[in-house]
């Protein structure tokens, strides 16, 4: 790379700035990383069972003699000195115990690889849960430390991707339900030749259909917006999101922000006016005009739900259009009316609504804008 000068920045202000590496570059510089770090580690001799035992017991002794050395109690100069002499051995033997098992945490975060975390940033944490497990290791039990380590390496390693991988951060517990559905997934795809159905993952898994679902839409990979949309592209993710927006806010159809602010502001006065109807007779215009969820009921339906039957449902209909068809009631809806243009769209689409509610020509509303 040529260097650039200070004198030459007002010339060519660019100049000092290459652009954001390429992806291949990048993964290029990861994989490098990874290399230069296991060669280092690499340099660390393997424990046998009888290392594992003097390292953890000189270790022991260590902390025992700080103990010792933090009470000075009666303590000569020649004790004091033996006992530093003992913790500095031990102190030693746990950075060898810790360095010589380096190794081990990389195997375990290669399994965890492609799930939103760079290998480096796996193995750190996994360091961590290795630390943890030097410092709790008892030699004096018939186990060999790699099978103790694992399991606080492993558990170091599930809680940062569970907290960290993610820009939208679930609990804990539930990211253990993701990995389950991942690793049955990976199973069965190695099993059938191809790629499980949410209904085999279940019945293998003991979930629900519906679980595996969400746990595969929440296992979803987030993708930065600065990223490139693929190797041999310069476009970015967020520039092609926004452009798609912009024309899609251009759309000779999509119907303008002030048209959704009037439609809200109408259906709030409307909903307003049937909380002044008794509670029965609001809920039964509400069904009837699909105000709940946007699907009208038919009289029978309206029935089923409240539990009358359709000839009532239709007196207590009619009971609650007189009553809003009263010059105060409906006069509420005089701000959304236009002499000049008729009724403005989303006026229209809500009277499609409230066609029952509100006639609107030939009611108090038309012939008071009249």
């Amino acid at each position: 790379m040529s260097e650039t000068h200070p004198e030459n920045l007002d010339q060519n202000p660019e100049a000092a700035y290459e652009g954001p590496a390429s992806p291949e570059t990048h993964r290029q510089q990861r994989a490098d990383d990874v290399r230069t770090y296991l060669k280092a580690i690499g340099k660390y001799p393997l424990l046998t069972r009888e290392d594992e035992q003097d390292l953890a017991a000189a270790m022991e002794a260590g902390l025992y003699a700080g103990q010792l050395l933090e009470e000075k109690d009666g303590l000569s100069r020649r004790r004091a000195l033996e006992l530093e002499q003992i913790v500095r051995l031990g102190r030693e033997a746990s950075d060898r115990f810790f360095h010589s098992n380096l190794r081990l945490v990389v195997s375990i975060a290669k399994r965890f690889g492609g799930r939103g975390m760079d290998l480096l940033d796996l193995i750190q944490e996994g360091n961590a849960g290795l630390m943890i497990a030097v410092e709790r290791f008892d030699y004096t039990k018939d186990c060999r430390f790699s099978t103790y380590a694992t399991w606080w390496i492993r558990q170091a390693i599930s809680r940062a991707v569970a907290d960290q991988s993610r820009a939208i951060r679930f609990p804990v517990h539930y990211h253990d339900v993701v990995v389950k559905v991942h690793a049955i997934t990976t199973k069965l795809e190695v099993e059938y030749g191809r790629n499980p159905t949410a209904a085999e993952i279940a019945e293998a898994s003991g979930m629900t259909e519906e679980a595996v679902l969400l746990a595969q839409k929440r296992s979803q990979p987030m993708l930065s917006l600065d990223a490139m949309m693929s190797d041999g592209e310069t476009d970015e993710i967020g520039r092609a999101v926004f452009d798609a927006r912009i024309e899609n806010l251009y759309e000779p159809e999509a119907p303008e922000p002030f048209d959704h602010a009037v439609h809200a502001d109408m259906n709030r006065v409307i909903m307003g006016r049937l909380r002044e109807l008794p509670e029965r007779e609001a809920h039964i215009l509400a069904l009837r005009c699909g105000l709940v969820d946007g699907c009208p009921r038919t009289l029978e339906e309206v029935g089923n739900i409240l539990g009358l039957t359709r000839e009532r449902i239709r007196q207590l209909e009619v009971k609650a259009i007189d009553t809003l068809r009263e010059p105060a009631n409906a006069a509420h809806l005089l701000d959304f009316y236009e002499p000049d243009q008729g009724y403005s769209v989303p006026v229209r689409t809500v009277r499609r609504r409230t066609a029952k509610v509100v006639e609107f020509p030939g009611t108090a509303v038309h012939a008071a804008a009249a």
